[in-house]
């Protein structure tokens, strides 16, 4: 299927190249999922400003952004993208502090499947056809 008929947009931003491919891969799979990838901060906020996303997973290491600014600006412009963060280790501080910052999910990397990660974004899209 070509990606002028994929219906919905996701923007995969961190800098593990390898596991951005794989994301990227993952969720293309799907026949209504077309993606983009951008490997730092400034990059994904050009990006988001071009693309708009409907999902957007965010790397919470990710070169020039915090995962404390950069979901609350993203939110601040485009409310209804669907922030999923994305990390090595389930940190709890890390997680309560993220989610009032505008996270929607907290996801880790090493203990979420891809599988998983596809369900999630199948529940989540099915929501917003709702």
């Amino acid at each position: 299927m070509e990606n002028h008929t994929k219906n919905f947009r996701a923007l995969i931003v961190g800098d593990n190249t390898n596991f951005r491919r794989l994301l990227r891969y993952n969720l293309e799979q799907h026949p209504f999922i077309f993606s983009e990838e951008k490997a730092d901060a400034d990059r994904g906020m050009e990006e988001i400003h071009a693309f708009v996303p409907v999902i957007l997973f965010l790397d919470i290491r990710l070169p020039g952004g915090s995962i404390l600014s950069l979901p609350e600006r993203i939110k601040r412009d485009y409310p209804k993208i669907v922030v999923i963060a994305l990390a090595r280790r389930d940190l709890s501080e890390c997680r309560q502090a993220a989610i009032p910052k505008g996270v929607d999910y907290f996801l880790t990397k090493r203990a979420s499947t891809y599988n998983e990660v596809v369900e999630l974004v199948k529940l989540i899209l099915t929501n917003l056809m709702l």
